[in-house]
């Protein structure tokens, strides 16, 4: 039976690590962009619940900044822009 510090060693190669580190960056960006552009939005206009064009704007500033934290993960970690995938791939 293989010991724990034997298993440990294949989860924490400079591959694995640099995977890690690319979604957690991806999910960094994206969660920042996102409160970021519902913030701003919020900020600009007064009634940004009821006005149609705020939600249009953050659902298009949500959608870019998902597709560049793609971008930047995907040829990495395989672009999941979720930690708990890359972690679950690694167990």
């Amino acid at each position: 039976m293989a010991s724990l510090a034997s298993r440990l060693q294949h989860y924490v190669t400079p591959n694995a690590l640099r995977s890690y580190l690319a979604e957690f960056l991806s999910t960094f960006f994206f969660v920042f962009a996102a409160a970021g552009a519902a913030m701003s939005t919020r900020k600009m206009v007064p009634d940004a619940t009821s006005d149609p064009s705020s939600l249009v704007a953050i659902a298009v500033a949500n959608a870019f900044a998902l597709s560049v934290a793609v971008y930047i993960s995907a040829n990495i970690s395989g672009g999941h822009v979720n930690p708990a995938v890359t972690f679950g791939m690694a167990v």
